[in-house]
């Protein structure tokens, strides 16, 4: 097993470039990370304060942490121990009214309900898009998700096949004369919908889809992807949204850099499922401390709205 890297809970602070925050031993603050720089620097504001500091955490701009100040033996040096990454902050700018158009259209032309209430004649047709069963390997979900539509046109472009792609086969449908009138209405319901997360990740700078796996107990399931460069490594940030019958929303946000950091913030409404997975996780904890030095995970409430991280401007790698 590698070694937990305990140090990289903590911040240090290098220097304060506006003195006037009163930090108190004990206490719990947030901090808003403003800047990252190229020396691996981190700038943040904390109580109106901007303050450097170094953490081997890959962090953003824009993001929010929650610290403990640590007591030290040395006066005039301040110790932090980071509890948390918070929400993503969003920026008002971006929220526009056509983007918050175009939110409330998707959870109008949710892509499960449609499927379920699609005719047994219809649903074979596209069952082979979706996974159905809680057992699938990585490789499979990966190639579901390159096939949601939202690669179409650049697949086009490149040359490359289309003939396992949804948007590709949706297109079909309504080219075909002999397709049914009832199945072409679905199929541009269907089409509706993929438009609309393609939307949504160019304005958003992320790959944003639905997530194809169709259980009984899911209402609601997307995927968001996201990687951000910083001093030559990239950060990559998944985010899962869902939504189950019984125990409604819960937004898992995965913080990875490659055998090196892992942070998985989970954000739940239902008080006893919190309380589960806090007492459940600790064997899949030391799982992922065979793979990654630093290991992180916290479960949190509640769960912040889907629009908190599309209005996060960040860009993201074409090439994935």
């Amino acid at each position: 097993l590698k070694p937990l890297s305990v140090e990289a809970e903590f911040l240090n602070i290098v220097k304060t470039l506006i003195r006037g925050a009163q930090l108190k031993s004990g206490e719990n603050v947030k901090a808003e990370v403003v800047d990252v720089l190229p020396s691996g620097g981190v700038v943040l504001k904390i109580k109106g304060t901007l303050v450097e500091v170094q953490s081997e955490i890959p962090l953003q701009k824009n993001t929010q942490l929650l610290l403990q100040i640590l007591p030290t033996p040395d006066k005039g040096i301040v110790k932090l121990r980071l509890l948390g990454i918070l929400p993503l902050k969003p920026k008002p700018e971006i929220k526009s009214d056509y983007l918050t158009q175009i939110l409330t259209n998707q959870k109008s032309q949710n892509i499960y309900q449609m499927f379920n209430v699609l005719s047994s004649k219809y649903k074979h047709l596209f069952s082979e898009f979706f996974i159905t069963t809680y057992l699938f390997s990585g490789e499979e979900l990966k190639n579901r998700l390159f096939n949601t539509g939202i690669f179409f046109e650049r697949k086009l472009k490149k040359g490359e096949s289309v003939k396992d792609d949804l948007k590709g086969k949706l297109l079909k449908i309504l080219d075909d004369d002999t397709s049914p009138n009832d199945l072409k209405e679905t199929a541009k319901k269907f089409l509706s919908s993929i438009e609309n997360y393609q939307t949504l990740s160019k304005a958003t700078n992320t790959f944003f889809t639905y997530l194809p796996i169709l259980l009984p107990d899911l209402k609601v399931s997307e995927f968001i992807y996201r990687p951000v460069k910083t001093n030559a490594k990239t950060t990559h940030n998944v985010f899962l949204n869902l939504e189950f019958t019984d125990v409604g929303r819960v937004l898992v946000h995965i913080l990875y850099q490659e055998k090196s950091v892992l942070m998985i913030n989970i954000y739940v409404n239902n008080e006893k499922l919190a309380k589960n997975l806090s007492k459940n996780l600790s064997g899949f904890y030391k799982e992922l401390q065979s793979n990654f030095p630093f290991v992180k995970i916290n479960v949190s409430k509640p769960t912040p709205e889907i629009s908190t991280i599309l209005t996060e401007r960040k860009s993201v790698d074409k090439k994935v």
